[in-house]
């Protein structure tokens, strides 16, 4: 049995070890794993990660999004490990909130959920005075430390993927991998893999696909 099948044998693709860390208006997600378990010539739709939260007064239920990137399509028996996305944060409406980090996959008309993590602890926010404002500004959300990660040993390890169109926070993303793994992205100029890494970091996405050797010529 493949390592995909013994993590989650019932999840076409998954999410697993997530953790967040809220400071003022941006979010920092991490996952250990995103993988897919499905047939190896399966390409998935484009994926979204999303930073949720669900009231846990309302009688009624209601969920808020927080923060989302896109992180582009996966292939089937491959996984992503060790990811990180700084992303801008909405704080939720006055309340106590249960997080969630969801894993979507794009169907042609919306993006559905294939696999949701919850977070123990609650968030809760209340309608505060200017002053209290600025206090909690000044206090950030500790690290939630991510659950146990099983092993990684049955599944090849998917290329990083340059898109010449990038959604998102996907500067911060280019800006934050590894110098050998972005050499070995498969489809872009090497030349051009090197100016990327030699301009870093980039401010904008349009950054990137103004780099010689990038964009539609790619």
């Amino acid at each position: 049995m493949s390592f995909l099948e013994q993590a989650n044998q019932g999840a076409e693709l998954s999410i697993q070890g997530c953790g967040y860390k809220i400071e003022n208006d941006r979010v920092m997600l991490s996952a250990d794993f995103i993988g897919s378990n499905r047939d190896e010539l399966n390409m998935s739709g484009t994926i979204q990660i999303a930073f949720s939260a669900q009231n846990q007064q309302s009688t009624e239920p209601q969920s808020v999004l927080l923060a989302s990137t896109t992180i582009g399509e996966l292939r089937g028996q491959h996984f992503l490990s060790d990811c990180y996305y700084d992303l801008l944060f909405q704080h939720p409406p006055a309340g106590t909130w249960q997080l969630s980090l969801q894993l979507k996959e794009w169907d042609g008309l919306e993006y559905a959920l294939v696999d949701e993590v919850f977070f123990d602890f609650l968030y809760q926010t209340q309608a505060m005075s200017d002053a209290a404002d600025a206090y909690n500004n000044e206090h950030t959300t500790d690290l939630i430390e991510p659950e146990s990660v099983l092993p990684k040993e049955s599944i090849t390890h998917t290329e990083p993927v340059i898109e010449t169109q990038v959604s998102g926070d996907g500067h911060h993303i280019i800006n934050k991998i590894k110098k050998a793994e972005l050499r070995a992205v498969k489809g872009v100029p090497k030349r051009a893999l090197e100016r990327i890494i030699a301009e870093r970091p980039f401010q904008s996405e349009r950054a990137i696909i103004n780099v010689k050797g990038m964009g539609q010529k790619c």
